[in-house]
């Protein structure tokens, strides 16, 4: 069987799970990587415990097992190497497979069918992990001229670095340093040291060199990092000190602890495009675009062969005439590596944790799962445009949209467990979900709607279908259950699945939870499914604010041939029209330190945005969200003109207040409040927009966390 039959979509009156039966059946080597959605593989960490010795002359090391201590003192190595990869990926405008040749990362446990994409890392509070990156690329590199090394904009396609996305670890010196420039032919050992208080919750890795991110991350090179935790509450006095959520999301049923199933989803846009010959040798030519303006791959010349999807140029970002060249391109976001995939082995009525990272850099990502109808669309249906897409989601699914269970994001527990129908993904943002499907079945995957305002692209966002998730029927201690559900809609349903996620909780924490603590989680469980003995850092009062900042984010619209001028600056406040406007914004210069913060401080923080929307991440310490708010009229000073964005059901901050993260959208006057506090590590490193190739045009700032001088300031310290 060719790729090209087992990518299309299912003829009308042939059931999903029967076309997925025969694909497997017919090309299980190729068609149950590409139409399943693969479980991603987990780094082979080599573990070794007491004295720190080089892996090259350590004596063997056993592989991870499950029955391997693991935690506090043990040390765990893995190499990952940057290298040039040849794969494809599935485009649904075509239904082709199309060649690519990508940066990627790769590694002991990589596949080379799902190549654009790094494995799970997971680690525990109180290890220390070795990762060394090897970087395979060529030394010669027509993208980094002399004296481009610092310079905004795309350059220096193969210099790299690693960054931990949202670990509360050391930012300096071989530790999570994205100042670094690890050159071509160049390996470098990471040490990350993981504390260990550190909260244990879903993270991820990716390159973070300032120039090559985006196109970096682009390419696929980012994998999720998993900190597992084993800490239940205590009762320490009259203070309940937090433990992890992993010790109550456990199965009810076996006679040992067991982990309810776990899902980890990495939604990537991999960007790549063919080209027409350039003008002169080594210029790129033209994108190869079809009639509707989709990127194509599969076109030949007499004079050449097939042509290879690349990114080489940062004219596969951004946004041109008001639309975004991901929107343009045509192409999807990926799950797991694969384009349009098959989720399987979800059974009805379990309850699974499904871990969602936005390692993306274009789009805006709103998850919803609705049934799908019992037959497909027509085999040939190809969605060649924006509006297509929408119709194939409405010609394919129906149905209300299956609730969510969200328990954690950007890693870190949530307060109070929210039910929701949708869950917006920005760049860097994960989400941690309890899900549990109330029938057998098949499913779609969908990327829902959305306001302009609301995306990283500035555009209104249509539905598109991202995949589809086979339910098998329920185990038999399920069944009952399950008979109860069939039929209800909305909001029944949405009630009855709230109140089976309650029970299954309540009596996880009846078996599982030490008895000092085992009342008062119950009863918080029973009362709007409250995660109080697990929220991982306390609420920051008014009181504890020790100082401020502001930030606002802007781009400086220039005539061409001038570049647009990506800015940071601060925030002044008028007295009289009560309104915030941008005062000292500039692009990032790499020998500048915008802000120096002290050790042990509290500042509240103010955010707004200038020009469209961008996602807000800082290094090192989270930030708890205060308040959200949008001004309704001309004149902001009464009050009453502001408006609480996060009691709007229809804003994607809704019931936000109180919620801790490290990468929050900012939407474009918006005007939010944040509160942090500095932390037990201090050194220099950034702030910036997570549209990524935003940062790599300037919008980022260096920060630096200082030592008290004992006078009220900061000691100086030396600056890179």
């Amino acid at each position: 069987m060719n790729w090209s039959i087992s990518a299309k979509r299912p003829s009308r009156g042939l059931p999903l799970s029967l076309l997925v039966s025969v694909l497997l059946v017919s090309s299980p080597s190729q068609a149950a990587d590409i139409r399943e959605l693969p479980q991603l593989p987990h780094a082979m960490l080599q573990v070794q415990s007491g004295v720190v010795t080089p892996p090259e002359t350590a004596p063997a090391v056993a592989l991870l097992a499950s029955a391997q201590k693991r935690g506090p003192g043990t040390e765990v190595f893995y190499d990952l190497t940057l290298e040039y990869v040849n794969g494809s990926l599935y485009n649904p405008s075509t239904q082709q497979m199309d060649a690519t040749r990508l940066r990627a990362l790769t590694g002991s446990v990589t596949s080379k069918v799902v190549p654009y994409i790094g494995p799970v890392v997971e680690l525990y509070p109180g290890e220390t992990f070795r990762l060394t990156l090897n970087n395979k690329l060529p030394a010669e590199d027509p993208s980094c001229p002399d004296g481009s090394e610092h310079s905004n904009g795309g350059n220096c396609f193969n210099t790299t670095n690693m960054h931990t996305h949202g670990l509360w670890i050391s930012p300096s010196g071989n530790s999570d340093n994205v100042l670094l420039r690890i050159k071509p032919d160049v390996s470098f050992q990471y040490e990350y040291n993981i504390p260990i208080d550190h909260p244990a919750g879903t993270f991820w890795y990716h390159p973070h060199l300032h120039g090559s991110t985006a196109l970096q991350v682009s390419s696929g090179m980012a994998g999720p990092l998993v900190i597992r935790g084993t800490r239940h509450p205590q009762q320490v006095g009259d203070q309940l000190r937090s433990g992890d959520l992993d010790t109550l999301l456990q199965q009810v049923t076996p006679d040992n602890p067991q982990p309810i199933k776990e899902r980890i989803l990495v939604f990537q846009q991999i960007g790549y495009a063919c080209r027409q010959p350039g003008a002169a040798p080594g210029q790129l030519g033209p994108i190869l675009t079809d009639s509707n303006g989709n990127w194509i791959c599969n076109e030949k010349s007499p004079e050449e062969s097939e042509r290879v999807g690349q990114i080489e140029s940062y004219d596969q970002f951004g946004v041109s005439n008001g639309i975004s060249a991901w929107n343009t391109s045509g192409r999807y976001t990926s799950i797991n590596g694969v384009v349009m995939p098959t989720f399987t082995q979800v059974r009805a009525g379990d309850l699974e944790r499904w871990r969602l990272v936005h390692a993306g850099v274009r789009d805006t990502i709103n998850l919803q799962f609705r049934k799908a109808r019992v037959s497909g669309i027509e085999a040939g249906y190809k969605p060649a445009s924006l509006e297509a897409r929408t119709e194939q989601v409405d010609l394919q699914c129906e149905g209300a949209p299956i609730p969510q269970f969200s328990v954690a994001s950007d890693g870190l527990t949530r307060a109070q467990i929210a039910s929701q129908e949708q869950t917006i993904l920005q760049p860097g943002y994960r989400e941690d979900l309890l899900m549990t499907f109330p029938s057998a079945g098949t499913y779609c995957v969908i990327d829902s709607s959305l306001d302009a305002n609301q995306t990283v692209n500035s555009q209104a966002h249509g539905r598109e279908l991202l995949g589809y998730v086979e339910v098998l029927p329920p185990l038999a201690e399920a069944q009952s259950r399950v008979q109860q559900l069939a039929g209800l809609m909305d909001p029944n349903l949405s009630d009855a699945l709230r109140n089976w996620v309650q029970d299954w909780l309540v009596a996880s924490a009846l078996k599982f939870m030490p008895a000092d603590v085992r009342g008062s989680i119950v009863k918080d469980l029973e009362n709007q499914l409250k995660l109080s003995a697990f929220v991982d850092h306390p609420t920051i009062t008014p009181s504890e604010v020790t100082g401020a900042q502001t930030l606002g984010f802007n781009i400086d619209i220039q005539q061409a041939p001038t570049p647009n001028s990506y800015e940071i600056g601060s925030l002044d406040y008028s007295v009289s029209t009560g309104k915030y406007s941008l005062k000292d914004a500039s692009a990032y210069s790499p020998s500048k330190v915008n802000r120096v913060l002290k050790l042990g401080g509290i500042d509240e923080w103010t955010l707004s945005s200038f020009l469209a929307g961008h996602p807000f991440h800082i290094h090192v310490n989270p930030f708890q969200v205060v308040s959200v708010q949008k001004c309704l009229s001309e004149n902001c000073t009464d009050p009453a003109s502001w408006q609480d964005l996060t009691a709007d059901p229809t804003s994607q901050y809704y019931g936000m207040t109180g919620r801790w993260r490290d990468t929050l959208f900012v939407e474009q006057g918006v005007v939010i409040k944040t509160r942090t506090r500095y932390e037990r590590y201090i050194g220099e490193f950034v702030l910036h927009c997570h549209i990524l190739d935003h940062e790599d045009e300037g919008m980022m700032q260096n920060v630096i966390v200082a030592l008290p001088d004992g006078k009220g300031g900061v000691s100086e310290m030396g600056h890179h």
